[in-house]
């Protein structure tokens, strides 16, 4: 069913028999804003009126009490969507729609890597071990062909006895980097030199990296790619925010609307923050998971939980451990090596293949076109950010974090 516009929610139930067909799921259809996502599922009341927020990682505790009890009872079900008419292309995302339809989980996925770097070339080997259960072939691409042939040949000499079940290696063409799945940017230009060692390294490295994003999502548009954005360098988080912005603007930076969708694109950067704060959480004698959590960039502006439990938060370990993964990068550059090796297997490689088979992972995804890290599930295309009743000194620094990252934007754009 299709509730257009405008439609009270209080009302469902007196516009269909829901006797005859319990299973059929509600398509809520209102304009959401340009930048919010084109399609969402409907996780509670808020999720039908308010607009794309950080507060999402929040349950609401709503409750109204006239609510209708099919709706209130679809919502529980997972059977309600609301659709963003504010978006051209919002009517590819109703009923009918091939785009409507699941995908097996079965299914493995094709995965492209532009840039073999040091980040892209360590990704691609770990892919190739972790992903070997959800991704068929891995196409690889960078501006220098034997950097290609060497990681295909390397990568395809890889083999467990008796069996041929790692993912497929092979050189792509530049025409065929959006024929997959999901396509990995790894390229990086103006990496700093080892000796740097103070400093938020990964920022300054937004001004050539955002030119660069910014022209493969434009091909990505081009090429009408509907699988996955992957960006993993850095900053990661920023550099989601450019590639969706210019993606859906001219070339005078009019807003048109037509480029990638903000669930497209996602960020993995988080990944190693988790392992990052889990190590410094073991030095001090406490195990970090299963109740610790992190939220926010690749970079300053980062949040480690010890905790997210009222109660059970600790602002002294939290923001200890904060400071300590934060800038764990720069313990690896005062040693004399780049900081490279976790973050392509932790927030690349383990990160997008829990993005492709549905698991929980850490990736930042769009709020409004405002781009977030947290834990979340990629299903059939929606972004399911985890819901915490979490401690409320906790609530208070991820909102100042997402203030200082929108803050960092302005200066840097």
């Amino acid at each position: 069913m299709i509730i257009t516009n405008g439609k009270t929610f209080l009302e469902v139930s007196k516009d269909y028999d829901w006797q005859v067909v319990d299973s059929e799921p509600i398509y809520w259809l209102d304009d959401y804003g340009k930048k919010a996502k084109l399609k969402a599922l409907v996780r509670d009341t808020r999720d039908l009126y308010a607009k794309e927020s950080i507060e999402s990682l929040w349950p609401s505790g709503e409750k109204i009490e006239s609510m209708d009890v099919v709706l209130e009872d679809k919502i529980k079900k997972g059977q309600v969507f609301r659709i963003n008419t504010g978006h051209k292309y919002f009517e590819e995302w109703l009923p009918n729609s091939e785009n409507d339809k699941p995908e097996e989980k079965s299914v493995k996925k094709k995965v492209h890597i532009l840039g073999l770097g040091d980040v892209g070339s360590t990704m691609a080997l770990a892919l190739c071990l972790y992903g070997k259960g959800s991704i068929s072939e891995i196409g690889l691409y960078d501006l220098d062909p034997n950097r290609v042939k060497r990681w295909e040949l390397e990568l395809n000499q890889i083999a467990e006895p008796l069996q041929d079940e790692l993912p497929k290696v092979y050189p792509i063409g530049i025409d065929q980097l959006f024929d997959c799945d999901l396509f990995a940017f790894t390229a990086s230009v103006g990496v700093p030199p080892v000796s740097i060692t103070e400093g938020d390294v990964r920022l300054v490295q937004f001004a050539g990296n955002s030119k660069l994003v910014g022209q493969y999502a434009k091909m990505a548009v081009e090429a009408a790619f509907k699988g996955i954005f992957a960006i993993v360098s850095d900053p990661v988080d920023q550099l989601c925010r450019y590639a969706y912005e210019s993606s859906n603007a001219d070339e005078t930076g009019i807003w048109q609307g037509n480029g990638l969708s903000p669930e497209q694109i996602r960020g993995y950067g988080l990944g190693v923050m988790n392992g990052r704060a889990a190590y410094y959480a073991k030095a001090d004698g406490f195990e970090f998971n299963p109740n610790g959590r992190v939220y926010g960039p690749h970079g300053k502006g980062l949040v480690v939980a010890n905790d997210w439990r009222a109660g059970f938060y600790n602002p002294t370990y939290s923001e200890k451990w904060t400071e300590e993964t934060m800038t764990a990068n720069l313990k690896m550059r005062e040693i004399g090596y780049k900081p490279y090796i976790a973050p392509a297997v932790a927030s690349g490689a383990i990160s997008i293949v829990k993005t492709l088979t549905g698991e929980k992972h850490y990736s930042c995804i769009s709020f409004d076109g405002f781009y977030y890290g947290c834990l979340n599930q990629y299903i059939h295309g929606f972004d399911l950010p985890e819901r915490l009743d979490s401690a409320p000194e906790l609530v208070a620094k991820i909102k100042a974090s997402a203030e200082e990252m929108d803050n960092q934007w302005q200066k840097l754009r």
